[in-house]
């Protein structure tokens, strides 16, 4: 495979989460360190590409559940994975996914690791959290449960709609907050996302609401 092939593609995988799975030629920490960079290589512009996707998937209940899966497991670093998600995806949904994801890697690849606040990101996951606990009645429930049966189909649907629900939240905030959110989704997966998300924030200017 080509050198810029072969850059892309790990890229790609590695922009999909912090900490992909072990190999036998390199240690879990040494590849966690590596994907962790490249995370943080991936142009704001891009990853806000990426939320928006991920966004309007949110809207069909199918396909949100799809994604919804994806997020919650331990392969959700691998890019094979996401490439067979989107070919899932009905037409509309699979497009928009395919070519945000693309994006991403490509802007990784292309970046230099920058600094990232995550405390700042989490505090702006956790106003998005209010926003959506002060819309839906049950949200909070839901998302301080999500670390529940994977097996169980109720805590799955209740996980799912929460997280539609704070993405609604997510997308009214600035571009850079919502990058920022999204390489938290993306490295640590769905249910902390949902645990962090209701935890009050310290303080949160009724203005922000």
């Amino acid at each position: 495979m080509p050198s810029r092939a072969c850059a892309f593609w790990l890229a790609f995988a590695c922009c999909l989460a912090a900490s992909p799975l072990a190999s036998h030629a390199q240690p879990q920490n040494a590849l966690g360190s590596e994907a962790e960079a490249m995370l943080r290589s991936a142009s704001i512009e891009s990853l806000d590409g990426l939320f928006q996707a991920v966004h309007a998937v949110s809207t069909s209940p199918a396909d949100a559940a799809k994604v919804c899966a994806a997020l919650a497991s331990p392969d959700r670093g691998s890019a094979q994975a996401w490439l067979g998600l989107a070919q899932d995806l009905s037409a509309d949904h699979r497009d928009r996914l395919t070519r945000a994801l693309g994006e991403v890697a490509l802007s990784a690849w292309r970046g230099q690791p920058a600094p990232f606040d995550e405390s700042a990101a989490r505090t702006s996951l956790r106003q998005a959290g209010v926003r959506a606990a002060l819309l839906h009645d049950g949200f909070s429930a839901s998302a301080l449960g999500s670390q529940g049966d994977e097996a169980d189909v109720d805590i799955q649907a209740q996980r799912c709609r929460s997280l539609g629900w704070l993405l609604d939240a997510v997308a009214s905030r600035p571009q850079a907050e919502r990058a920022a959110i999204t390489r938290l989704m993306l490295r640590d997966g769905l249910a902390s996302v949902l645990q962090t998300s209701a935890q009050t924030p310290p303080s949160t200017p009724r203005k922000d609401y």
